[in-house]
């Protein structure tokens, strides 16, 4: 989900062919790089030159060579191969935009940096270009009281809730309701509400204990 302009993509890009993003996964996780790769395969920028060109055709190749969940020394879906595109091709560019595909897995990092300037969603004094929303659910139908997410998604820094994981919700919702106009029926992509004691149990209760918590510090 795009919060601010496509522009700063193109411009770190500059006269590279390949735009990698690294998943700059907080210290005390960085093992798991080891597993899924320095790089995420969410968003990658190919400039239609001949380095750009080449490293695409290498990545597809591989892909339709090797392309499973399964973790190996070398590969795990799509994304491990992308370890490799420095060393093979050249004009590989990787970003240091912490606005760019910021994400669950790298938010701790900047946990403390998320503010807004009225216009801009800011990650320090950086504009947040686009979140990763990977694994975000939300609960069908649309409710006024109850979360409309699971805990599990609601449990990341209060900053991060105010001014990223609250607004994409609206968004989603708000083009539902308009494509039920057409198609009443569709609800593709959502996870149906669970019932209300679940609900309580799983979502609303967490929920409670986490806010307490957070009061509780502030006071200490």
């Amino acid at each position: 989900f795009f919060f601010s302009s496509p522009k700063t993509i193109t411009d770190e890009l500059g006269h590279g062919s390949v735009l990698l993003t690294p998943h700059n996964i907080p210290k005390e996780k960085r093992k798991q790089e080891e597993d899924y790769g320095k790089y995420n395969a969410g968003f990658i920028a190919f400039k239609n030159d001949q380095d750009g060109r080449e490293c695409l055709e290498w990545w597809k190749q591989k892909c339709l060579e090797w392309c499973f969940a399964d973790i190996e020394p070398d590969r795990q879906g799509d994304q491990k191969y992308l370890n490799y595109f420095q060393e093979k091709f050249n004009n590989i560019i990787v970003s240091k935009n912490k606005g760019l595909n910021l994400a669950i897995w790298n938010i701790k990092n900047y946990a403390n940096e998320i503010t807004s300037d009225g216009q801009n969603i800011l990650v320090g004094n950086t504009k947040l270009v686009f979140f990763h929303f990977a694994k975000f659910q939300l609960y069908y139908p649309y409710s006024y009281i109850l979360p409309n997410s699971p805990f599990d998604f609601y449990s990341i820094p209060s900053l991060a809730k105010k001014y990223i994981y609250k607004i994409y919700p609206q968004y989603i919702y708000k083009i539902t309701k308009s494509i039920n106009l057409v198609s009443p029926n569709f609800k593709y992509g959502f996870v149906y509400r669970p019932k209300i004691w679940l609900h309580i149990k799983k979502d609303i209760m967490p929920s409670i204990k986490e806010n307490i918590k957070i009061a509780l510090k502030k006071l200490v």
